[in-house]
This record gives C-alpha cells, sequence and structure tokens, in this order.
C-alpha cells in the first residue's frame, strides 16, 4: 500500500489532468450537435435555438472525458429575449444541469455540485463538478 500511496502523491492526485480555457476562435471546437445556430462576437460565441424539435446543442468530443471527474465554468449572458434555459447535458435522457435565465438552478441532475453567481444583471459564472460517463461534453 505504501507504493500506492506515493504513486499517488507523485501524480499529483486531485490536480487537473487535462484543462482548456475557450474563447474567441478556440469556441469554434463546440460543435453544433443539433438544431442550433451559431455565431463568434466579441470573443464570446453566440447561441440560438431553432425552431425545430431535437436536441438543441453544442458538443465537444474527447475520449479523456470518458470515467473523469469533470469540472466545467462558465461565463453566460442570456440574450435579452432569451426564452430557454441553459443545460448541461450528459447523454441519454441525462442532464448534469439547467439554469434558468435569472440564475436559478432548476434542476441538479447528476452533477456533485453546481454553483451560479450573478455577475450583473444578465451575467452569470457558473461551475458544474459531475461524473462523466460518455466522451462528450454538451451544453446547450
Amino acid at each position: 500500500m505504501a507504493k500506492a500511496r506515493g504513486a499517488d502523491r507523485a501524480s499529483g492526485v486531485g490536480e487537473a489532468i487535462f484543462s482548456q480555457m475557450y474563447s474567441g476562435e478556440t469556441l469554434s471546437s463546440w460543435q453544433v450537435a443539433h438544431e442550433m445556430s451559431v455565431r463568434p462576437e466579441d470573443d464570446a460565441l453566440v447561441v440560438s435555438d431553432t425552431e425545430k424539435y431535437s436536441w438543441h446543442l453544442l458538443r465537444l468530443h474527447d475520449s479523456a472525458f470518458l470515467f473523469r471527474l469533470i469540472r466545467m465554468k462558465f461565463l453566460l449572458k442570456f440574450c435579452e429575449n432569451s426564452t430557454a434555459n441553459f443545460y448541461i447535458h450528459h447523454y441519454g435522457n441525462l442532464d448534469v444541469a439547467e439554469i434558468s435565465a435569472d440564475g436559478n438552478i432548476i434542476n441538479g441532475g447528476i452533477s456533485k455540485d453546481v454553483s451560479v453567481n450573478r455577475i450583473s444583471t444578465d451575467l452569470f459564472d457558473i461551475e458544474v463538478k459531475f461524473l462523466s460517463c460518455h466522451p462528450t461534453l454538451s451544453i446547450g
């Protein structure tokens, strides 16, 4: 057992094995999975639903997400006429979390922890932690 503990210390357990910030051009790594339209604007990504009945998601694929504890942070601004909630989706019918345009956590889903901090009237700092059982991250 001493060997295992030594290995844990050496590998920095508790530290991120992968960290990536998406802003500006790197936001294009998130791909439309279903009925949405996206456009870059001022180092942000403006996301709009379509009227079609479907999942409205952006998705990021990476096998490194599978069976990992994921921490995602978002700086989220709802558009003035927004009627949709913000979802962090897992797969199938599992949501990680759902946040309304007024910043309330509507559904904690499968998240281990979710927090929403209002920065201004329409801007929120959101953090969510969850165990990923899928090789994708999905938001919408």
